[in-house]
């Protein structure tokens, strides 16, 4: 009995003790906790950056509570040399640990990671295999002689640049949508199952081809710096890639130099964006646009067309008025699209003084796709095609003959056009006048093409001075105090020119005499006042009448009589 009684007494001591330590010593860690200690956080700098950061209740250690909400981690101290303990935060999300000095990164008990960036620290080695939902990578400028991101299928955006990879396996991330990877060894970069990128940057690496055929999606390319022979794109890339001189590069030769050179083919080459070969420190270069696969049609003499797209359709009607053109053709070489003001040329000549121009010059992005044909054996052969440019009547696309030429010849008494490496002159002839439209056209299979408002004016050949009532007016009396309302007429032949404005001038001897002001907001309409006699006599006076647009003169001889 006495036995049971001090069994009880000792249990209840306990039971006293256990309690009195829970409830009197908080700051003690429980069982379950990490302690933020050297052991479990051996980096000093990263150590104090996690007791400042998550533990809120100042109990030098992390809960399960406060580990479940450690979703970001933000470091970017040179003085970190080690992340241990990043292993405990299960829920990290985003690692953000640039700028610092570590060597090695275990990250495979945080398996909800969607956004790494751990660049310019001293990695040698990266293991992702767990890491399964990672979106973003950046581990650019570090060590890294490989990178294994066969698990990481979901991957968007990777930033491996400025490393030490020679190979880089991206068949597995198929949702990859921004990639640079320059400034490495890469010899080799299979990007075809890498359908949705838009962005990729390859340059400064040991690339000998690049087949980027079966990518639609390309808006931005940069692979100058390689060992290239061959560079393939995907004909639909023509809409969005534009493919500048100091983004592409063919073995140690920048393509900016490649103008005018022979192609193999013995084709003289104007335009160095234009699908081709080209000799570079004596090896080829060649650039083609072509889709993945080239199906041959059944007949041999049938023409085959790579890209699945049609070219863009023009309305199936005229527009009414100018209105801003569609991309590919541009006033500059900003890529600014022509507006209205900028589409208005003259014929009969030009006033470089003024406003008024009789040609206009504009620049096109539209590059030449290769023709596909097949031979009598069912080979399908590409060759090089050509941009021609035309000016029509209408906004619907013209035909093109075997010869590239465009058969309409309904302008022809209004505008021509010519193209020299993406530069385009319109020249009004000078013998009609009216809205056309001028035609930049690929005539190779990907037949891209755009078209131009151009509202065409005649200036005139001649002017004459005309009353009110249209009666030309040469030598005209005007009695002293009174006026003279007067219009002036351009003709172009028998056609008269009523686009066009005039500045009207009085001879200095004679401005005491005369006046003359315009009359209404046309530029062509004029009133004339007789202000004096000179000595009392009747006096003669000299007026000349000015085409702003091609400085074409006329005068005019006044007597004021009393």
């Amino acid at each position: 009995m006495i036995r049971s009684i001090k069994k009880i007494i000792g249990f209840l001591c306990s039971l006293v003790f256990c309690t009195v330590i829970a409830v009197g010593m908080p700051q003690m860690v429980r069982a379950a906790d990490v302690t933020i200690d050297e052991t479990n956080f051996p980096d000093k700098t990263f150590r104090n950056y996690v007791s400042n950061q998550f533990d809120t209740d100042s109990s030098h250690g992390l809960s399960e509570e406060e580990i479940a909400n450690i979703t970001h981690v933000i470091v970017g101290d040179e003085n970190i040399i080690n992340l241990k303990g990043i292993e405990y935060f299960t829920a990290l999300t985003y690692l953000y640990c640039c700028n610092t000095n570590i060597t090695s990164l275990n990250l495979e008990n945080n398996t909800a990671l969607t956004e790494l960036w751990c660049g310019y620290a001293k990695l040698t080695s990266l293991d992702l295999e767990r890491n399964t939902a990672l979106k973003t990578l950046y581990c650019q400028c570090n060590r890294l002689t490989s990178l294994d991101l066969r698990s990481n299928t979901t991957l968007d955006t990777l930033y491996c640049h400025d490393n030490q990879l020679t190979n880089l396996d991206l068949r597995s991330n198929t949702t990859l949508r921004v990639l640079n990877c320059c400034s490495n060894k890469i010899t080799n970069l299979n990007l075809g199952n890498n359908i949705t990128l838009e962005y990729l940057y390859c340059h400064n690496n040991q690339l000998t081809n690049l087949d980027l055929g079966s990518i639609t999606t390309l808006a931005e390319l940069m692979c100058y710096n390689n060992k290239l022979t061959e560079l393939k794109l995907n004909s639909q890339t023509y809409d969005k890639l534009s493919l500048s001189t100091n983004s592409l590069h063919g073995d140690s030769a920048n393509l900016s130099d490649l103008q005018n050179v022979t192609k193999t083919t013995s084709l003289k080459v104007t335009d160095i964006t234009k699908p081709a070969t080209y000799k570079v420190n004596g090896k080829d270069f060649t650039i083609i646009y072509s889709d993945t696969v080239v199906m041959p049609s059944a007949s041999p003499s049938a023409e085959p067309n790579p890209s699945p797209s049609p070219a863009p359709s023009a309305s199936p009607s005229p527009a009414p008025s100018l209105s801003p053109s569609p991309a590919h053709i541009f006033i500059d070489y900003g890529y600014t699209s022509p507006v209205t003001g900028s589409s208005i040329i003259y014929g009969n000549g030009i006033n470089k003084k003024i406003n008024g121009t009789r040609a206009l010059t504009l620049y096109t992005d539209i590059l030449a796709s290769y023709k596909y044909t097949l031979s009598s054996n069912g080979t399908v052969k590409p060759s090089a095609s050509k941009v021609i440019v035309a000016v029509t009547k209408t906004n619907v696309k013209p035909e093109v003959n075997s010869r590239n030429k465009v058969t309409d010849t309904s302008t022809s008494k209004i505008a021509r056009a010519k193209i020299k490496n993406g530069q385009i002159t319109v020249t009004a002839v000078g013998k009609e006048g009216g809205l056309v439209y001028l035609w930049v056209i690929d005539t190779g299979s990907k037949g891209v093409s755009a078209s131009c408002p151009i509202d065409v004016k005649l200036a005139p050949k001649k002017l004459e001075v005309q009353s009110t009532s249209g009666t030309k007016l040469t030598n005209t009396k005007l009695q002293n105090g009174t006026t003279l309302d007067v219009h002036i007429t351009g003709l172009a032949g028998s056609v008269k020119t009523e686009d066009c404005t005039y500045t009207a001038t009085v001879g200095s001897k004679y401005q005491s005499y005369v006046q003359i002001v315009p009359k209404g907001t046309t530029g062509q309409d004029f009133t004339i006042t007789a202000k004096g006699l000179k000595n009392n006599k009747d006096t003669k006076a000299a007026i000349t009448f000015t085409c702003d647009q091609n400085g074409k003169k006329v005068k005019f001889s006044l007597t004021i009589t009393k």
